[in-house]
């Protein structure tokens, strides 16, 4: 079991599917996270604390993104506020993610335009969490 977070007032938690998670980890701030904390992982000191507050376990606000808004405009957001990617909400209310990767998935390789809508762009697979599921403590 890994660390456990406790909410200190009423929270919504989502839970992201690994797959999505994933994607998140393949940009450069990805990768850094990942050195940082596996380098303090292999001298023994833990990354951080087992147990906390979900603000101190998040380290920026996400980026939360409407599935209508333009891909361009994604894009602009996710290089200003140097987010690996962008969470959409999707019109069932479930989320999805849009990374580095599947912009340029879709728009380069695929050929769909800058225009796109961000629902259009989602990291694959195209797994969504419902805002709306269950709350659980993890």
């Amino acid at each position: 079991m890994g660390p456990r977070a406790t909410a200190l007032v009423e929270s919504e938690v989502a839970r992201l599917p690994g797959s999505i998670a994933a994607s998140a980890f393949e940009t450069r701030e990805g990768a850094r996270f990942l050195a940082e904390h596996v380098a303090s992982a292999l001298v023994g000191t833990p990354p951080f604390p087992s147990y906390g507050i979900v603000d101190e376990l998040l380290r920026t606000r996400p980026l939360i993104v409407p599935a209508t808004m333009p891909a361009d405009e994604v894009a602009r957001l996710v290089s200003e506020r140097g987010v690996p990617c962008a969470i959409v909400e999707l019109p069932d209310h479930s989320l999805g993610a849009v990374t580095d990767r599947s912009l340029m998935q879709r728009i380069l390789l695929d050929g769909l335009p800058v225009t796109a809508p961000a629902g259009d762009v989602l990291a694959p697979p195209r797994h969504a969490v419902s805002w709306a599921s269950p709350r659980r403590t993890c």
